[in-house]
This record gives structure tokens, sequence and C-alpha cells, in this order.
């Protein structure tokens, strides 16, 4: 079996799952209208059509995190991937925050090399260590592709979609 195959195979068997869990926040057409009724005129609606997203991920951590940006990358009639940012992790599987992102970033091109999808200005390196506190940003080329993003004329929001524990 092909790698194209193979990698069809796998989008298709975990779409129906991921949509079904809400990774990306995308509720299904059927569903937005009866949610956001309470939401009318707060300004919480859910998305509707195409959406700018930025993921911002700790890939090497679980899987989940691969077959979110598989599933983002084959659904390009509801959302624009616009970049994929590593984030840092600390656990079992690294030696350090900045570790954990390194090894996050470097799984990212894996995993688009795979999907055949481009990766050049599209991944970027996160935070080398975590926030101290909610005053102090820590300066890094994800966090700058994030702002360039926000500030780019579109029509709706750019949704950052923060994969990963909080």
């Amino acid at each position: 079996m092909n790698r194209s195959k193979c990698c069809n195979i796998l989008y298709s068997t975990l779409c129906s799952a991921l949509l079904g869990c809400g990774v990306l926040g995308i509720v299904a057409e059927a569903q937005a209208a009866q949610l956001a009724e309470p939401l009318v005129g707060s300004g919480l609606l859910p998305p509707t059509g195409r959406v700018d997203v930025v993921l911002d991920s700790d890939m090497y951590n679980e899987v989940d995190d691969q077959f979110a940006l598989a599933y983002a990358l084959h659904s390009a009639e509801r959302i624009d991937l616009k970049a994929v940012c590593a984030a840092p992790f600390l656990n079992h599987r690294s030696k350090s925050a900045a570790d954990g992102m390194e090894q996050s970033y470097q799984e990212t091109f894996r995993v688009l090399r795979l999907l055949e999808h481009p990766a050049h200005d599209f991944v970027f390196r996160g935070a080398k260590r975590f926030l101290t506190n909610r005053h102090t940003p820590v300066d890094c080329p994800a966090a700058r592709r994030i702002i360039e993003l926000a500030k780019q004329d579109r029509k709706g929001p750019l949704y950052v979609v923060g994969l990963g524990a909080a």
C-alpha cells in the first residue's frame, strides 16, 4: 500500500472521531443553530464558513496532535490553516521545556512530509521555557508569527487553537 493511500485511510478512519470530539472547535452545521441560540448577541457565536486557524501544538507529546494537523489540512473547505507553532512540554518524553518544544517542532515537519504538505514559512518554533507569570511574555518565532497573522486584514477572527494540556 502506498503512503498516500495509507494517509487517506488513516485520515478517513479518524476524521469522524476528531470531528465528533470537536478537536478544532468547529461545530457541525446541523448543531450550530441549536448551540448558537443562547449566544445570539453575545459575540460568542460558533464560526460559520471557512476560518483562519493557527495550531499551537506540543506535537511530539501525544499522538492526538498529529491527527488534528492531518484533519485541519484535509478540511480546507472549512479551515485555512495559516501556521503551526511548536509548544514546549516537559515529561518523560523530554529533558526540558526547550527539548519538548524542539521535538514538537521536528515532529511537525515529519507529519507534514507524510501528508506531502509544504513546511516552508508554515512551522514556527515556540518558547524554550514556560511562562513565569501572565505579565512576562517569552519572545519566540511562533509568538511573532501569531502577532503578524493577527495584524493582517481578514473578514473574521484568527483562531489560535491550543492543542494540549492547559
